[in-house]
């Protein structure tokens, strides 16, 4: 499955934070990135 540009630098920039090990700004970034119509993938990425 090809990913969007905007998909793209989502994983991107979620890979970065969590190799930093910043989870706060990690989730916050989910958050402020996908809101509230996301938020099973939200669940998904944080809960596996």
């Amino acid at each position: 499955m090809a990913l969007s540009n905007e998909e793209e630098n989502y994983f991107s920039t979620t890979l970065i934070l969590i190799e930093s090990q910043n989870l706060i700004q990690w989730k916050s970034y989910i958050q402020f990135l996908y809101g509230k119509t996301n938020h099973n993938l939200y669940t998904k990425l944080v809960l596996g």
